[in-house]
């Protein structure tokens, strides 16, 4: 027995970014994210439906362990696309597998029946992914989390505090946070963990020269411990550039991994893997000068 359904003939996709906090300082954020493998699960079909489980933007939010809610569940049934004078389409019940013409998929809630926003949408064999509109998916909820860590800009120490002196050692330290916890965030069932885990800071000189620093990064001179103290962050200036401040820079760097829920699996969980890292850069001036003897 076939089934019809007329529905209005308009389709709307919403696309929605989400972007990271603003900078407070110079410098700025950079979030570098590769793109997902495959961010959108594919729902299993059974003969022309699939049931899947949706979480809706709305409902994101920061949460305390790795888990989502229960959420709703919802069919989804592919169809094929026929017109007639009046501007409507009747959509009739098939099989997507194997053939690259064009449908159009419709999803309900179970529990009333109601449609899934965003739908009927367009689908082209055999890539149905999630429902569209406010739906997110794990890797969107990832952002989520992300954009939620205050990775701030970077504050410093140098050793000598105010002017670097020609031939001593500089002694470069970063005193601001460099250590988050990881950052649970859902919609529903749809949940992800972002771990942030320190990599390096980087120095750039201002003389055309950088050292990065991934031990002894936060070490700064305390001058009532002695002579006998050391870092691996350290700087030589060999030269006052004629005594013009040397405009330079550090660059803090934090590789953040992941883990979310498995939708092939209820409950489950993938991960950790690299999901992408975040920079923060603050400007450095050095004030560089040269020591002059005086001889009799």
């Amino acid at each position: 027995m076939r089934r019809s359904v007329p529905v209005a003939i308009a389709i709307i996709a919403i696309l929605v970014t989400l972007v990271g906090p603003a900078s407070a300082q110079s410098g700025g954020d950079d979030l570098d994210v590769a793109p997902p493998a495959d961010p959108t699960p594919t729902p299993t079909i059974n003969d022309s439906s699939a049931t899947i489980t949706v979480s809706f933007r709305e409902d994101l939010q920061v949460v305390s362990s790795q888990t989502g809610r229960p959420g709703r569940q919802a069919e989804c049934g592919f169809f094929d696309v026929t017109g007639d004078q009046f501007y409507t389409i009747t959509i009739t019940p098939v099989t997507p597998e194997d053939r690259d013409l064009p449908y159009i998929i419709h999803c309900w809630y179970l529990d009333t029946g109601a449609s899934v926003p965003g739908f009927p949408d367009a689908y082209f064999c055999c890539d149905p992914g999630l429902p569209g509109g406010t739906v997110v998916n794990e890797w969107q909820v990832a952002e989520y989390a992300a954009a939620t860590i205050d990775f701030a800009v970077p504050a410093f120490e140098t050793s000598p505090a105010g002017d670097q002196v020609v031939g001593v050692r500089t002694w470069l330290a970063v005193t601001s946070q460099l250590d988050f916890a990881p950052v649970n965030a859902a919609a529903g069932p749809i949940w992800a963990t972002i771990f942030p885990e320190f990599r390096e800071a980087e120095w750039d000189l201002g003389n055309g020269e950088t050292i990065t620093c991934t031990t002894d990064a936060t070490t700064v001179w305390d001058p009532d411990a002695g002579d006998d103290q050391a870092t691996d962050c350290g700087y030589v200036f060999t030269t006052n550039d004629d005594g013009e401040p040397l405009q330079g820079a550090v660059t803090v760097t934090w590789d953040l991994y992941w883990t979310h829920a498995d939708p092939n699996n209820p409950g489950g969980a993938i991960g950790p893997a690299l999901w992408g890292d975040i920079s923060q850069t603050t400007i450095v001036d050095f004030n560089v000068r040269e020591l002059q003897a005086v001889i009799d």
